[in-house]
């Protein structure tokens, strides 16, 4: 069991940054002017963290309690099964959690934001990512983003175009020349697209589009799923298998 345990902590130290950033991040400028998102571990995704590896780990001993009993006969069938729907309702404790929370961030609250933005190329690092969390009041908590000078001026002139309330959340807005470039462009009179004529090493930048990104389950909560799950059918295999090769041979018992 220990040892299994430091396998995941060092897996999860691992994968980490391979999965995804936190949205608990470090925001720091780097000498070239990009924003470099810097992932920091957080007590509450720890916990997540560890109690999806407990559930995980109390389903393996209640499937196996359960499986245990239904080997002893049937005096122990009652036991056998509740062995087993505390395995079951254990393993998937952290998917109803991780839907729950899918549906409450989809649904109730406003969509996370992305940036679409082309593949960067080679040795650079990725130029546009916005990061939204909101709290239960709707209103944006933290906005960052990661890209050229240039851009974030074209991103937040676009924002100040359409009048959107983001821009008074954006910490970063308080950089003089980035406002007088984005306040600039903003102010230019609007003749149909004469007003997005861009220069011409900017016209292959593509147009950045807002748009509602899908609230994907936690990893941490896809690991005791997954971990849950192996253990119900280690579990409930050995049985349908047992099962299934006992009915001939009560059958060919009752013939004799």
């Amino acid at each position: 069991m220990m040892m299994a345990l430091v396998v995941l902590w060092a897996g999860r130290t691992v994968l980490a940054p391979l999965i995804g950033p936190n949205p608990n991040v470090d925001m720091r400028p780097s000498a070239e002017g990009w924003f470099v998102l810097q992932p920091r571990h957080t007590i509450g995704g720890e916990l997540r963290f560890w109690l999806g590896v407990l559930l995980a780990w109390l389903a393996v001993m209640a499937l196996t309690f359960g499986q245990y009993f239904v080997m002893a006969g049937r005096h122990y069938q009652f036991l056998a099964v509740v062995g087993l729907v505390v395995g079951v309702v254990l393993a998937l404790v952290p998917l109803v959690m991780s839907l729950r929370w899918l549906w409450i961030f989809g649904r109730i609250h406003e969509p996370v934001v992305t940036v679409n933005h082309a593949r960067p190329k080679m040795g650079q690092t990725v130029e546009a990512r916005v990061v939204q969390r909101f709290r239960r009041s709707m209103r944006v908590e933290k906005i960052i983003l990661e890209m050229s000078c240039h851009r974030q001026a074209l991103f937040v002139s676009d924002l100040l175009r359409s009048g959107s309330q983001l821009v008074e959340d954006i910490p970063w807005l308080s950089a003089q020349s980035l406002v007088e470039s984005a306040t600039a462009r903003a102010q230019s009179p609007v003749t149909g697209s004469a007003a997005y004529e861009l220069p011409a090493e900017l016209q292959a930048i593509p147009k950045f589009k807002i748009k509602p990104a899908r609230v994907m389950l936690r990893w941490q909560g896809r690991l005791a799923v997954v971990a849950g799950g192996r253990c119900i059918y280690q579990a409930i295999y050995p049985m349908v298998v047992e099962f299934a090769a006992a009915r001939p041979m009560t059958a060919a018992v009752g013939e004799q």
